[in-house]
């Protein structure tokens, strides 16, 4: 691909997250998202195909650098512990650590970012779905084999909704940040990136690691009672 028809690309791709961001998709037009990128009118379905193309595109191009990210994490726990289990933390510090590395110039830190994808999912499910099934399933797999060899008690579906619960606290966290300072009187600090993370692996370790029980054992024994 020649460098002007990857600049453009990457006017549209920057655009296109500034415009959903502040309109939705919906709202936002190929019209509107070509004038904003200073490219022509044709552009988006010449590069993308359509308006839902450029949406897989722009769900590839951010999920792709955080799944290579976090295998590289995850090769190099490899090579410091040799073969066996790998440490749940390690494991676990190098799913989460990307999340907190998501940088744009199109909408700054990582926050925007995942609630903009919070948006896209609320107002078109079945497509970023595809998207991520793509792009982010593989991901998850690998992590949880890994987990499997340090958790061989934990049944692997127990592991999928483990990983799925860990997801989304670590996500909410982020996104809803500033929620902590206001229910800590300002005792905690939400910019507190590298705390963060450290208790966040944490919590997740010790909710990975627990010990699998029917989530109807407490209720039935109190209805018992």
């Amino acid at each position: 691909m020649h460098e002007e028809e990857t600049d453009a690309r990457a006017k549209i791709l920057e655009a296109a997250g500034r415009l959903f961001s502040e309109e939705g998709y919906e709202r936002t037009s190929s019209r509107a998202i070509t004038r904003a990128a200073n490219v022509n009118v044709a552009s988006v379905n010449y590069y993308f195909g359509s308006k839902e193309g450029l949406i897989l595109e722009f769900i590839r191009e951010r999920l792709e650098p955080m799944a290579r990210q976090r295998f590289d994490m995850l090769d190099e726990v490899r090579r410091k512990h040799g073969k066996g289990p790998l440490p749940l933390e390690r494991i676990v510090e190098a799913f989460l650590r990307p999340l907190f590395h998501m940088k744009h110039p199109a909408y700054g830190d990582g926050a925007p970012r995942l609630q903009l994808i919070g948006r896209l999912y609320s107002e078109m499910p079945k497509l970023m779905d595809e998207g991520f099934k793509t792009h982010f399933r593989p991901t998850i797999e690998i992590f949880v084999k890994a987990m499997g060899e340090t958790l061989p008690g934990i049944p692997e579906e127990e592991l999928y909704w483990r990983t799925h619960f860990v997801l989304s606290m670590a996500l909410g966290s982020i996104r809803k940040r500033h929620r902590l300072s206001m229910i800590s009187g300002g005792r905690c600090d939400p910019e507190d990136g590298e705390g963060t993370l450290r208790r966040m692996v944490v919590f997740a370790c010790a909710g990975l690691s627990a010990q699998p029980a029917s989530p109807f054992d407490r209720i039935e024994t109190e209805a018992a009672q």
